[in-house]
């Protein structure tokens, strides 16, 4: 069995796989551009000797020739048909590795824990027998673990189409990014996770408010589910996205966890319909509201958990992960919830309540938000 992708050779940038739909609009395009640029020094030769009969006759043959063969050399380079073959497997198709590898101008390989794909500017590791794996060294939940076959490598469709796509292409679709929804999570009667120093509703709302200070600076429209200590219930928080227009929205939170000993930072997005979530073993069969955004949604979950990363270089790194949040479900732009560190940790605990740390989380997120708005525009 065979299906088709088609790839583009960029001059500076790596190749990426994308719709055949896209890509026909993109080779025009591309094939276009030499032919004007070659068309506009045949018209000035004609131009000048156009009041003469002389120069009549020779007008013509200067401009046939000189569109024709550059229009055609030009097409042929610029798009390439890329075969990925598949298997079925659980009733799920899943690409070969090596193909795969391929439309994204990388190699294929193995390590001791699983197969891999590299090259001089990138690297996806994934874990035999296992769902996480890491993208350019930031950890990752992918939908399925991979599965090997007559000594060969595959990777699940969905984990090709609705991770590896937004991970590694250089640019995503535009979209309008003028104004930020922040959900500082919990409130008023729900206090969150209790802390060693504060509840989580405190912390949350501290950092969206440091959080919506450094937006605004940006010139950016910032709108608050809660601005104070008020009950805000989860379809109310998604309705006010939907409301205010939202173009993006971020859920601020705290973790906790009977084990007091787990720390770390982790980014959640909206499983993809078809994929399995983080906590959950069945794939989600509904296609949500969120589920419009799947490829923004996990491009900006990757941007912000690397830019936490590099503010917080010493925290341990809990990943992407894909869930079934109902404030993500719900979300008329694209979304994510942050878990900023664990509250049932006794040192993360308490640095989670200092300004420096929430300042820190805040610049981490700015930093995230940089490298989204890079790829949308």
């Amino acid at each position: 069995m065979l299906i088709y992708c088609k790839k583009m050779l960029l001059p500076v940038c790596l190749a990426f796989c994308m719709f055949a739909p896209q890509l026909t609009v993109d080779a025009r395009r591309i094939a276009n551009e030499p032919h004007r640029a070659a068309a506009k020094p045949a018209a000035k030769p004609a131009a000048k000797p156009a009041a003469k009969p002389a120069a009549k006759p020779a007008a013509k043959p200067a401009a046939k020739p000189a569109a024709k063969p550059a229009a055609k050399p030009a097409a042929k380079p610029a798009v390439k048909k890329q075969t990925i073959r598949y298997i079925i497997q659980n009733k799920r198709r899943y690409f070969s590795l090596r193909d795969v590898a391929a439309c994204f101008d990388m190699l294929p390989g193995r390590t001791q824990t699983g197969p891999i794909l590299f090259s001089r500017t990138g690297r996806v590791d994934f874990t035999d027998g296992k769902r996480t794996g890491k993208i350019n060294k930031t950890t990752v939940t992918f939908f399925y673990p991979p599965v090997k076959k007559n000594g060969l490598d595959y990777i699940s469709e969905h984990d090709y189409r609705k991770i590896l796509e937004p991970a590694l292409r250089k640019k995503l679709k535009r979209h309008t990014l003028k104004r930020i929804m922040i959900d500082p999570g919990h409130g008023g009667t729900d206090q969150g996770a209790p802390g060693p120093v504060a509840h989580e509703k405190v912390i949350n709302l501290k950092i969206a408010q440091l959080l919506r200070k450094e937006l605004l600076s940006y010139g950016f429209e910032v709108v608050m589910t809660r601005s104070g200590d008020q009950t805000v219930s989860l379809a109310d928080r998604s309705a006010l996205c939907k409301k205010h227009k939202a173009d993006l929205y971020l859920s601020i939170h705290c973790n906790a966890t009977t084990n007091k000993s787990v720390t770390g930072i982790e980014t959640w997005l909206l499983a993809a319909q078809g994929g399995q979530s983080a906590k959950e073993s069945t794939p989600k069969t509904k296609f949500d509201t969120g589920n419009k955004f799947d490829l923004h949604n996990f491009r900006l979950a990757y941007e912000l958990q690397k830019g936490l990363k590099k503010t917080f270089p010493k925290s341990k790194d809990r990943g992407v992960k894909p869930s079934r949040f109902a404030v993500l479900r719900n979300a008329t732009a694209p979304a994510v919830l942050l878990e900023v560190g664990f509250l049932s940790n006794n040192r993360e605990g308490r640095s989670l309540a200092t300004a420096k740390t929430q300042k820190l989380i805040v610049d981490g997120i700015i930093e995230g938000l940089t490298g989204y708005v890079e790829a949308i525009r």
